[in-house]
């Protein structure tokens, strides 16, 4: 599919959407919660979603770079092994 495509469909897709808005917030169509209210509701959880989400990634980063360095420990600890080994092999 390509890019533009791609772009009518979600063109249409909005317009849909928003047509689909406009019709249900007619006077002759009662909702209860408004649909603009549960959109807002909505956009607040995926909001909070999206900090969420920062924030086990930014866990994430700590935690690889613990472990990078727990890595770079445990090869410093078989390197002066090895030498030990070697020592008394002598």
């Amino acid at each position: 599919m390509t890019l533009r495509r791609i772009v009518l469909v979600g063109d249409a897709f909005i317009a849909i959407l928003f047509g689909g808005i406009i019709l249900l917030n007619s006077p002759g169509y009662q909702l209860q919660p408004p649909v603009i209210t549960q959109l807002s509701s909505v956009s607040s959880q995926v909001d909070s979603g999206n900090k969420q989400l920062s924030q086990i990634s930014q866990q994430i980063q700590s935690i690889n770079q613990a472990i990078s360095a727990l890595q770079q420990h445990l090869q410093n600890d078989i390197h002066t092994y090895h030498e030990i080994l070697a020592k008394a092999g002598e």
